[in-house]
């Protein structure tokens, strides 16, 4: 199983194009150590990156000054914990991420699969039922987000706006 640092979403068949604006921009920022690889399906990358604590801010950053050179990268999601796609492996991480919300704040479970056949609401009710802190499903304070694709899946414990949609971000400038 290999690790990454991020999931970045394109439109099928720009996965080429996506990862050389990827490159181009991890190197004007200093990255030249960065791994992409193509995910099955398509529009799909993983991104093992040296930059990865940083990474968003800089990419924000950039798209301010120059909105023009990510086209066609659609979103950018961390991942803090990449485990292979079993449901006990799944729910033992989401454990350990929930242990780092603080008490009297909420949570989500958001789970998006590519090329498995768990069940979504299984792996919500029995991640869920192993974190101790209340549920708000339309405004929580944190996400569990659960990233399968394929044979590895990537989590991670976000604030809410944690993720970056290129497409929202320009808009919003």
């Amino acid at each position: 199983m290999q690790n990454f640092d991020f999931i970045v979403t394109t439109i099928r068949g720009f996965e080429d194009r996506a990862a050389s604006e990827l490159y181009e921009l991890l190197s004007s920022l200093g990255d030249s150590g960065s791994k992409l690889r193509k995910a099955e399906p398509g529009g799909v990358l993983l991104l093992s990156s040296d930059a990865n604590s940083k990474l968003l801010d800089k990419v924000q950053e950039t798209i301010k000054m120059q909105p023009w050179l990510l086209r066609t990268v659609q979103r950018i999601i961390p991942i803090q914990k990449t485990v292979p796609t079993e449901i006990n492996s799944i729910v033992r991480a989401s454990a350990e991420l929930g242990k780092s919300i603080p008490k009297k704040e909420s949570f989500r479970i958001t789970v998006e699969k590519r090329h498995t056949h768990i069940s979504r609401e299984e792996l919500i009710k029995k991640s869920a039922s192993h974190i101790d802190r209340k549920v708000d499903l339309d405004n929580p304070d944190w996400v569990l987000l659960i990233e399968i694709v394929g044979g590895i899946t990537g989590l991670s414990l976000l604030k809410p706006d944690d993720i970056l949609s290129t497409e929202k971000f320009r808009r919003e400038l």
